[in-house]
């Protein structure tokens, strides 16, 4: 069924308890509290589909999934680019995803896990009245699958067994939890020993962990040895592994996850982990085969600590309903000795099977915009239906303040009129080449500096339309004059602790204080 969601052109949600013509968003609106969202085998009709169309008791239209994107997330506390189909869910750790469930029921306790299959894409056979072995024969063939420790998470968390509850267990009879006051309020279980858990309802507070590759628990935990890649046997005693252990008054067991990398330059008998095949990327083949009926970019989680690890804070800012056709991306230094600014701006023709892009690009310096206001270096692409999956890289040098770098853009189709922007900015600088100096003529050429940064992108943005009929080559470099008048902006820094601002009292335009996503 997962797969026939995911291939389906669209999918009807009927809301059989959801008045027409409310407010979705009112805090008590029937929408919020749809039983709709909270049974098992909804949870995939709502992931695997790219297109979704909910529908009141009374068939009429509520919104898609996309409109109401942000809604459905907080509802379902599914992020929001797995809800959408942004990111595979591969990108989504076990733990993670069992959090989706976590808080959704069903008829049968087996269809509790059986309805995940299509989330973890394993195969098992599906054997009614085995109960809550379904979920544990779920998380064993998890185990073989998918090289995630993170599936050890769970806890017994207060939420799911309080104090209270706990007692009132011990008062009716019920024997078997045994509540210990020095265990700060959790739980312990003479019938459950054992890290796989026993039920989803034990990850519903793991919605933000994260798996950690193996060779990063061997570096954090200091270890001098060798350490094998986890792997699971399978034995009439248990299932058997190895795990570094720190030793304390009690034992911790560091889990990671990552297949190994073996590359020894003899030949040595190891023992080594033959690959699944890798799954389909349905999302993607759905976005190939449909026409585009816009142009937007989005910057996931992994894009954002790509461009961290080079030393930059992104910003998107954007296609809305003002400029529909203009986005920015701003990169500024960890530093603040530079930042970056991409302008991309698009056409689609008439039917969305032609697609034209260009990026217009420029470096500023600690002085914001100062130096060489006119200066932009422009790449562009063109492509048409079928799209590509990836529209190839641009190379381009951006100069100011005697500081030269080379920036290479390209472009990821990841889901139906979505685009993920790579950036590489290498670290080392290339020669710094002179450009000739353009003499000024004419007083009019030169503004006072504006003092707010995001004003100065809305007229940046209004003068696009005269960008590319301005312009004149001098030694491949493109330079755009505004017609009477050039912008500049005053310092481009990002925000403190305290805010930010552009009178001098804060430490630069809140546009650009985006952490980078750790």
């Amino acid at each position: 069924m997962y797969q026939w969601y995911t291939y389906a052109e669209v999918c009807y949600a009927y809301l059989a308890d959801v008045t027409a013509k409310e407010d979705a968003y009112a805090i008590v609106s029937t929408f919020r509290c749809s039983r709709w969202f909270s049974r098992g085998w909804t949870l995939q009709e709502l992931i695997a589909p790219a297109h979704v169309e909910f529908l009141a008791k009374d068939w009429t239209p509520i919104g898609s999934k996309r409109s109401l994107g942000t809604l459905v997330s907080t509802i379902t506390n599914i992020h929001y680019t797995a809800l959408l189909r942004l990111e595979p869910l591969s990108e989504f750790s076990v733990a993670q995803r069992l959090s989706w469930a976590s808080r959704r029921q069903t008829t049968r306790v087996e269809d509790r896990a059986y309805s995940l299959l299509g989330i973890f894409d394993i195969n098992m056979p599906l054997l009614y009245g085995e109960g809550e072995r379904a979920f544990r024969r779920l998380q064993e063939e998890i185990m073989r699958r998918i090289p995630d420790q993170s599936l050890f998470s769970w806890s017994w968390s207060d939420s799911y067994l309080s104090f209270h509850s706990l007692r009132g267990q011990v008062e009716r009879g019920h024997d078997r939890f045994r509540y210990d006051p020095n265990l700060c309020g959790r739980a312990n279980t003479d019938a459950h020993e054992s890290l796989l858990a026993p039920s989803p309802d034990l990850f519903r507070h793991c919605g933000r962990i994260e798996a950690v590759p193996h060779h990063e628990v061997t570096r954090q935990l200091q270890l001098g040895l060798d350490v094998p890649t986890p792997s699971y046997d399978f034995t009439p005693h248990g299932i058997r592994t190895q795990l570094p252990m720190i030793p304390l008054s009690l034992y911790l067991g560091g889990i990671g996850t990552q297949a190994a990398q073996l590359h020894s330059l003899q030949i040595d008998l190891k023992t080594i982990h033959i690959p699944y095949p890798d799954r389909i990327d349905a999302p993607r083949v759905v976005a190939f085969r449909k026409t585009h009926e816009r142009f937007h970019l989005i910057l996931p989680k992994k894009t954002r600590r790509a461009l961290c690890a080079q030393g930059y804070s992104p910003s998107l800012k954007g296609g809305d309903a003002a400029r529909p056709t203009i986005q920015w991306l701003a990169l500024l230094h960890r530093d603040k000795s530079h930042s970056v600014l991409i302008k991309f701006q698009h056409t689609l023709d008439s039917d969305g099977v032609t697609l034209s892009l260009e990026a217009y690009v420029r470096l500023a310096g600690p002085r914001g915009l100062h130096e060489r206001p006119d200066l932009w270096e422009l790449v562009s692409w063109t492509d048409s239906y079928p799209w590509a999956q990836v529209l190839d890289k641009r190379a381009v040098a951006v100069t100011a303040d005697s500081r030269t770098l080379k920036v290479t853009l390209e472009l990821h189709l990841v889901s139906p009129d979505h685009y993920v922007p790579h950036v590489e900015i290498p670290h080392v600088e290339i020669p710094h080449v002179e450009i000739p100096h353009v003499e000024i003529h004419d007083e009019s050429d030169i503004v006072q500096p504006s003092s707010d940064w995001p004003r100065l992108l809305t007229s940046i943005g209004s003068q696009s339309e005269s960008i590319g009929t301005s312009c004149e080559r001098r030694t491949q470099t493109k330079e755009y004059w505004e017609k009477g008048e050039r912008v500049e902006a005053d310092h481009l820094e990002t925000r403190g602790e305290g805010g930010g601002s552009t009178d001098g009292k804060g430490a630069g335009p809140s546009w650009w204080a985006v952490p980078c996503d750790f």
